[in-house]
């Protein structure tokens, strides 16, 4: 588990949480993004796992703007 945490997360609205219920119970407050995952760095460089971390959550707040 410690490795998943550390090394292996997912990008946002990929694992299995109700992220969107999650999220609601938050106050709007800014928010930022912890996704490491070391093989995907090594397949697809820094740059580019960056870029997926930021569109996989920008999809996800698009998503849940429409829900509210």
């Amino acid at each position: 588990m410690t490795e998943i945490l550390r090394e292996e997360r997912l990008y946002v609205g990929e694992g299995g949480l109700p992220l969107i219920e999650l999220v609601n119970q938050i106050p709007t407050v800014p928010y930022s993004l912890e996704i490491p995952h070391l093989k995907r760095v090594d397949e697809l460089g820094v740059e580019e796992h960056a870029r997926r971390c930021l569109q996989s959550a920008k999809s996800f707040m698009e998503q849940r703007k429409q829900i509210i």
